[in-house]
């Protein structure tokens, strides 16, 4: 686990600055909990005040001062802009960020509006922050998005696709946005299957139930990709999957608890800058690098 991270090779220091999003519960406050206990100053930010300071309380009672609140709306971009303000005047710049704010659809009656909203919080409210906090990350910093293996290529049954997408030489940001915008016009006419969209049926929920998910993790492993290649190593940025975890967000199933879930994403953050080869624009599971 990475409560048990080796200190013989720590990087960090009291200052060092991680922001978490998303982080009142689940995955997102498990790995606040685990920064903070590695002695990581770690900003735990929720869009809803109240149970992100609730969070806060919940780890400063567990003896951890060490944690912070913004409240954050990653789909806004003046929320975004106003947290980055906040950000730069109390911190001065941070060293690692965590993106893990997600939503899935399975309880929307109106699933056009679904998928809209959950592409807009997987995919572009990852890229909101991002941009506007990747000025203040000091260089050597690390970037983590918590992505799923629904979000692998394989789940594509369209060549075009998966070639448009891995391909190194030519993948762009706009190239990403098509993609999602071809996807959400084939929702509004009914034609995810027919179009070779991602069909995943979650627990008995139906074929195209988790294909907005889906579709939003492909796009943010993409994007990871891409972004690794334009940093060129001045910062790192990867994307896990936590595995199938017991969270709100999976009904309380899965066979794995939030602490197992989380310790992909703290040992990415926290990876010596000796350690060979590190990895950059990659895709994680239990610690192992595994396909895009």
């Amino acid at each position: 686990m990475a409560d048990n991270i080796d200190k013989r090779s720590t990087w960090w220091r009291k200052d060092t600055v991680a922001v978490v999003t998303g982080a009142n519960k689940g995955i997102g406050l498990e790995i606040v909990r685990q920064l903070a206990r590695n002695g990581v100053t770690t900003i735990l930010t929720a869009r809803n005040e109240g149970r992100g300071q609730s969070a806060v309380s919940l780890l400063k009672a567990e003896g951890l001062q060490n944690v912070d609140f913004y409240q954050l709306e990653v789909t806004d971009l003046k929320s975004v802009e106003d947290f980055a303000a906040w950000l730069k005047l109390r911190y001065s710049g941070l060293d690692i960020l965590i993106n893990n704010a997600g939503i899935h659809s399975l309880d929307y009656t109106d699933k056009k509006q679904g998928a809209r909203d959950v592409i807009d919080t997987n995919y572009y409210g990852v890229k909101n922050v991002t941009k506007e906090l990747l000025p203040l990350i000091r260089t050597g910093g690390r970037i983590v998005n918590v992505s799923s293996r629904l979000g692998q290529l394989q789940t594509l049954n369209r060549k075009d696709l998966k070639q448009t997408l891995s391909s190194e030489e030519h993948l762009s940001e706009n190239l990403i946005d098509l993609f999602v915008n071809e996807f959400l016009a084939a929702v509004n006419k009914g034609e995810i299957t027919k179009q070779g969209w991602p069909t995943v049926d979650i627990v008995g929920t139906g074929p195209e139930s988790a294909s907005d998910y889906s579709v939003s993790k492909i796009a943010l492993n993409a994007y990871t990709k891409l972004l690794a290649f334009q940093l060129s190593g001045r910062v790192h940025i990867n994307s896990f999957c936590p595995g199938y975890t017991q969270t709100d967000m999976t009904g309380g199933l899965g066979d794995k608890t939030v602490k197992e879930g989380a310790d992909t994403g703290v040992w990415l953050a926290l990876l010596p800058p000796s350690c060979y080869d590190l990895p950059s624009g990659k895709f994680f599971g239990e610690r192992v690098q595994i396909p895009f």
